[in-house]
């Protein structure tokens, strides 16, 4: 049976080591670091991707690996946004149609934040089975219907762990 799990990657300072008392304890991280990370893992469901990675871990690894911005969000907890990114593979195996799929959901992307909700939807929809372009053509949707009052920054909130 082929596995599938979800990877939330994060990079930062944490507190690691064998946590609790005499009675019970567990060797376990903690800390802002972790509690993003975890967040992420929660998050590639929503966006229909495996791996989800914080900023700090894309600026880590931009040079060797191939990733794309999926979105800015607010997780629950915080009031600072972050970006998060798809690990997309090795640079040096990802194929050309891998990076034009890349640089074509980029593109919605742009057009999605300049609120050009139409033309945004389109490109979205050429995505077809793409997780997170299907998650935006769904937002596009919602805000043709409903545009997002004048302040809007673009930002989606987590909701959920």
């Amino acid at each position: 049976r082929p596995l599938a799990m979800r990877l939330g990657l994060n990079s930062g300072p944490a507190v690691v080591g064998n946590m609790g008392s005499a009675r019970r304890f567990d060797y376990t991280a903690m800390g802002d670091t972790m509690n993003l990370a975890a967040r992420l893992e929660g998050a590639c469901k929503i966006y229909g991707v495996p791996i989800l990675a914080g900023e700090e871990t894309y600026e880590r690894v931009k040079d060797e690996l191939a990733a794309r911005l999926v979105d800015r969000v607010r997780v629950v907890g915080k009031s600072r946004p972050v970006s998060i990114y798809e690990i997309a593979g090795a640079r040096a195996v990802l194929e050309a149609a891998g990076l034009e799929k890349l640089a074509a959901f980029e593109r919605a992307r742009r057009a999605f934040l300049d609120r050009d909700w139409a033309g945004a939807a389109e490109l979205f929809g050429r995505l077809a089975g793409d997780g997170p372009a299907a998650v935006y053509l769904e937002r596009c949707r919602r805000f043709q219907a409903d545009p997002p009052p004048a302040d809007w920054d673009g930002v989606f909130d987590l909701k959920q762990k």
